[in-house]
């Protein structure tokens, strides 16, 4: 997929890109799996995010692969939560009716059991068959419920690159609001992961899948991570107010503390010593991260790290023959001007509007030239 990622980029910029639409918000769940973001949700971007029909396609010719995995992974969890061995089902279809219709009620279960009435009705029914039948079993559902979400992260970072890469050079207006969709569509990427690792994180929580409760509460501190640094990149109003600072900085602080509490809870449990010792490394790790995001937000002009601006440098040098030269607008977001030598017109940052560029080499007032530049 990386390796499509130029021809993605260049489609995109090809595209009718004036043609993006009003965004709408269509909260549509799965009748069959309500507890799964239907895949159409990220297939049908025009349907369902507001972009054009051209990048519609683009999208899906670039991500087909993925949709197709995620479609086939759904249905799998669909089946999960059937009757097992559904021929089996069909021959006693009748003895179940049976069943159903001369009981006033249902036999109480527990609820640690996580099966519904109609899987416990079967299974009793099994029984007087003199058929055994085990329940299903939820690490299938767990496995395949984080397959799921595998493949939305790889979604969320495809839609990341074309974030970041919108933001490289000035265009028109109609680019600008077609970044927003992109950023958009990616917080709804992240709500659906969320929603899906706490589902995941619940379940395994009942049902005592002590592997599964640690990894999705470790998927949820990096989605967390993830969501801040999007936060500080894309801005709702365009800039990195005190505001946005002081919660973003409140959030790592909390956000630490219950990684400490993570940490004290895989400590104490008994699990195998390697998977141990890989979460608590992750654990680790997370801290650090959350101190590195502090540390941004403190310093809007650290919000591109260096192997960003070294990719961005890459690209330039493909396109232009050269880095180019890099400057600050008035509010911290950087931006460059290309082979020509320096300031010769005027232009409007994309992040926040604020005037760029500069005539005659002169920069315009408030811009600077950027002073942490990665080495070319």
């Amino acid at each position: 997929m990386r390796n499509g990622r130029i021809q993605l980029i260049n489609n995109l910029y090809g595209s009718m890109l004036k043609e993006v639409a009003t965004f709408e918000n269509h909260n549509t769940v799965n009748k069959k799996s309500s507890e799964v973001t239907p895949y159409d949700y990220f297939e049908n971007i025009e349907r369902y995010h507001g972009f054009s029909k051209a990048i519609n396609k683009i999208w899906v010719n670039h991500v087909k692969i993925l949709l197709s995995c995620y479609q086939k992974l759904t249905s799998i969890i669909h089946n999960t939560k059937m009757a097992p061995y559904k021929k089996v089902e069909a021959a006693v279809s009748s003895l179940y009716q049976a069943k159903s219709s001369g009981s006033s009620s249902l036999a109480s279960t527990s609820l640690d059991s996580a099966i519904s009435e109609t899987q416990l009705t079967f299974q009793e029914t099994f029984s007087q068959m003199g058929i055994s039948i085990p329940q299903i079993d939820q690490k299938i559902y767990l496995d395949v419920f984080f397959e799921i979400i595998n493949i939305q992260k790889i979604l969320y970072h495809e839609v990341l690159f074309i974030i970041e890469n919108v933001v490289l050079f000035i265009f028109a207006e109609t680019n600008k609001k077609c970044k927003k969709l992109w950023k958009i569509f990616a917080d709804n990427l992240q709500l659906s992961i969320q929603d899906h690792l706490c589902t995941i994180r619940q379940i395994a929580e009942s049902t005592h899948h002590i592997r599964h409760y640690l990894s999705a509460n470790v998927e949820l501190i990096e989605l967390h991570a993830n969501m801040l640094k999007l936060q500080l990149k894309c801005p709702p109003n365009g800039i990195v107010d005190n505001k946005l600072q002081t919660c973003t900085m409140e959030k790592c602080e909390d956000i630490k503390k219950f990684i400490i509490n993570m940490i004290k809870y895989c400590t104490d449990n008994d699990i195998k010593k390697e998977f141990k010792d890989y979460i608590l490394k992750k654990l680790s790790d997370l801290q650090k991260k959350f101190d590195e995001i502090k540390t941004y937000a403190e310093d809007v002009s650290k919000t591109i790290t260096f192997e960003e601006e070294l990719e961005i440098r890459r690209v330039m040098q493909t396109e232009f023959k050269s880095s180019g030269h890099w400057y600050d607008c008035p509010n911290g977001h950087p931006y460059t001007i290309g082979e020509c030598g320096r300031a010769w017109e005027k232009s409007v940052c994309p992040e926040c509007n604020a005037e760029i560029g500069g005539e005659s080499h002169k920069l315009s007032a408030g811009n600077r030239e950027r002073q942490n530049l990665a080495a070319p």
